[in-house]
C-alpha cells in the first residue's frame, strides 16, 4: 500500500491583523497632505496617492515590528526596515489596477477609513498560467489550491502585509464616502 502526498509547493502568505491606533488623527493627516501634496499616478486610477511620506509617526513602528513579525514567521533573518510609505484616498469608482511592488521585499496596507462598499482587497494567483490553464474547472469549493484569486473585505484599522511580488488590486470605492489608507514597501537592513 502506498502513502500519498499532497505538497503545497508554493504559497502566498498574507499577514492580517487589526491595530490600535488614533484613526481620525491618521485620517486628519492623509486629508491635510492631500491638500499641499499633488500626489502620483502609479497603480491608481483617479483617486489620490501621495508622494513617498517624509514625516516620522509613532504609528510605523507599530506597522515595522509586524513585518518583521512575519518576516521571522517565513523563517527570513533580514531585518526590516521601511523603503516608502505612501497615503491613499480614493473616492467613488476609483480603483488600484493589479501590480506588484518591485524593489521591496515586503509590501502592506493599513487601512484608515473604509466600509462594505470601498471595496476588496484582492490577490491574484501566484502562477501567470493559472488562468490559462484552469479557466474552465468546476470546483466543489474554491480554496487555496484552485482558485484563481482570493479577496479580503478591509475594515477600519487592519493591517495586511504581503511579499512585494504578489499581484494584488484594490475594486471601485462603491461608497459615497472615501476610502483612505497607508501603503509601505520594506526592504533589509
Amino acid at each position: 500500500m502506498s502513502n500519498m502526498v499532497i505538497d503545497n509547493l508554493f504559497s502566498t502568505p498574507i499577514y492580517k491583523t487589526s491595530l490600535d491606533f488614533k484613526k481620525e488623527k491618521m485620517i486628519g493627516y492623509a486629508l491635510k497632505s492631500k491638500q499641499i501634496n499633488m500626489g502620483r499616478m502609479l497603480s491608481n486610477s483617479g483617486g489620490w496617492q501621495s508622494n513617498p511620506l517624509i514625516d516620522k509617526i509613532d504609528l510605523f513602528d507599530d506597522i515595522l515590528e509586524h513585518v518583521n513579525k512575519f518576516s521571522q514567521q517565513l523563517n527570513i533573518k533580514t531585518i526590516q526596515k521601511f523603503n516608502q510609505i505612501w497615503l491613499n484616498i480614493n473616492e467613488y469608482k476609483d480603483f488600484n489596477t493589479p501590480h506588484i511592488h518591485l524593489n521591496a521585499l515586503f509590501s502592506g496596507v493599513l487601512y484608515l477609513k473604509t466600509n462594505k462598499d470601498s471595496g476588496k482587497l484582492v490577490f491574484n494567483h501566484g502562477n501567470n498560467h493559472f488562468n490559462h490553464c484552469w479557466d474552465n474547472i468546476d470546483v466543489i469549493k474554491n480554496d487555496n489550491n484552485n482558485s484563481p484569486s482570493y479577496e479580503f473585505i478591509p475594515q477600519d484599522c487592519d493591517l495586511y502585509i504581503f511579499p512585494a511580488w504578489a499581484e494584488h488590486y484594490v475594486e471601485p470605492n462603491l461608497s459615497d464616502e472615501q476610502r483612505i489608507s497607508l501603503s509601505f514597501d520594506t526592504v533589509g537592513e
